[in-house]
């Protein structure tokens, strides 16, 4: 299941996505979250949303991204992927991490909108492009949360886009409320 759920977010970071964007206070299942100023959603379904800080609105049918800086290490785009994912686990995205060959930087438990989560901080290369991200599972709403740098071909500063963004995460994580829970 953890290998599944990796290649839906990649795919989900790598693919056209269509649907209009949102900016603001975003609706979405059983929530009500803050993007911040200038972020999109991409894609909005039942089981998916997802939200950039720019870019993805404009993908081409291939996944690349139109106007690419000639020094990939320009790219400073992250994205934020609120998946429902039944029954998955921290101890499911360790072992992913694990099995990458990454590195758990972090594991720590949390509350999101006052409901317990776990918040995993971790490094690995993804197509050999280094990389540093957070994953938020909070598993009384099956709920994962993933930010990630948006990882281009010959990008070396992945983890450090990171570092620069991870503000704007702690803002969304902190504007999100939960409803009464979906059936």
């Amino acid at each position: 299941m953890p290998a599944r759920l990796l290649i839906l977010l990649l795919a989900v970071v790598l693919v056209a996505c269509g649907g209009a964007a949102t900016t603001g206070t975003v609706e979405w299942r059983d929530l009500d979250v803050t993007l911040p100023a200038g972020w999109e959603v991409y894609q909005a379904r039942s089981d998916l949303l997802a939200a950039s800080d720019g870019g993805f609105a404009d993908l081409q049918e291939d996944g690349s991204v139109p106007d690419q800086p000639e020094d990939p290490d320009d790219n400073d785009v992250v994205a934020l992927q609120f998946t429902w994912e039944p029954r998955t686990t921290a101890a499911d995205w360790r072992a992913l991490v694990e099995e990458a060959g990454g590195t758990v930087e972090s594991d720590e438990s949390t509350t999101v909108g006052g409901v317990p989560a776990t918040s995993l901080v971790f490094s690995w290369v993804t197509n050999n492009v280094p990389t540093r991200e957070r994953v938020v599972l909070v598993p009384s709403r099956e709920l994962v949360l993933l930010f990630q740098p948006v990882p281009v071909q010959g990008q070396t500063t992945g983890p450090q886009v990171y570092l620069d963004k991870a503000e704007q995460f702690d803002a969304v994580l902190g504007s999100i409320r939960f409803g009464a829970p979906v059936e």
